[in-house]
């Protein structure tokens, strides 16, 4: 298991470490949810085969990652595919291994998918949007945490779209007057994309658009949002948002790869 150090210097009076974990991706069913046992082993086979044959299941990775941070880090940030696809065993699992943990949760697409390969749906999230949520602590939703003078913010972009309520909570954290770091599934200027080649199911209208448009702009208005660090493409990167904001990809722990961030 990796996990990737990455150093921002904000000016604090010490530091403070952040552990980022992404798509995670469980593949676990049981008799509970036969129609789902074949579907699990298809599913556990593609991440075996893009991880490059790894030494440890994605249970295994997310146990040992979790406990890292319970020992080296001062909070852990979650930024969804924990789960693959909706199974009790998936759910079960999550919750067992995030039982008694330090972390903040904000969902991902994968957490409102009842079998990969079902078209994306609006309702569907909002139909079963309150039963993930109870898997998880805190508000997937929109949350923060002051630590060091520092704030995280988590905002739930996994369906490609913010919204006015959310664009209203995180102006109220920049009235705090703290620098801010977001964290979300989907890259931040992703959800601006008209979703032409990926979850094309999903069909945003122009009230939606707008709304990715007033979130990008106050992200780029403000001087307080310093960075923001995502997962969804399974893959590290690392680029600089309207010349100054840094925007920080962390690679799937299915791979066995996670960030350290260690905030000064």
């Amino acid at each position: 298991m990796k996990a990737e150090k990455i150093r921002l210097e904000l000016g604090l009076e010490k530091p403070v470490n952040i552990s980022h974990i992404t798509d995670v991706h469980l593949c676990l069913a049981d008799e509970r949810d036969a129609h789902l046992i074949a579907h699990a082993a298809e599913r556990t086979g593609v991440f075996y085969e893009e991880a490059g044959c790894p030494p440890k299941t994605p249970s295994q990775f997310f146990r040992e990652a979790m406990d890292y941070s319970e020992e080296n880090c001062d909070l852990c940030i979650i930024t969804g595919d924990v789960l693959d696809f909706i199974s009790r065993s998936n759910i079960d699992e999550a919750r067992d291994i995030l039982k008694d943990k330090n972390y903040i949760f904000t969902a991902g697409n994968h957490e409102f998918c009842p079998r990969v390969g079902v078209p994306d749906s609006f309702a569907r999230r909002f139909d079963v949007y309150s039963d993930i949520q109870s898997v998880f602590k805190g508000n997937m939703f929109f949350d923060s945490r002051v630590l060091g003078g520092v704030n995280l913010v988590t905002i739930d972009n996994s369906y490609y779209n913010y919204s006015a309520l959310q664009i209203g909570l995180l102006e109220k954290e920049l009235d705090k007057g703290l620098p801010i770091i977001l964290f979300s599934h989907v890259p931040l200027t992703d959800p601006i994309l008209e979703l032409k080649y990926h979850h094309k199911d999903l069909v945003p209208d122009e009230y939606m658009m707008e709304l990715n448009r007033r979130m990008l702009a106050l992200v780029e208005a403000s001087k307080l949002i310093k960075a923001e660090f995502s997962g969804h493409w399974h893959c590290r990167g690392e680029k600089t948002l309207f010349g100054r904001v840094k925007e920080f990809i962390t690679p799937g722990l299915f791979k066995g790869e996670f960030t350290h961030i260690e905030i000064v």
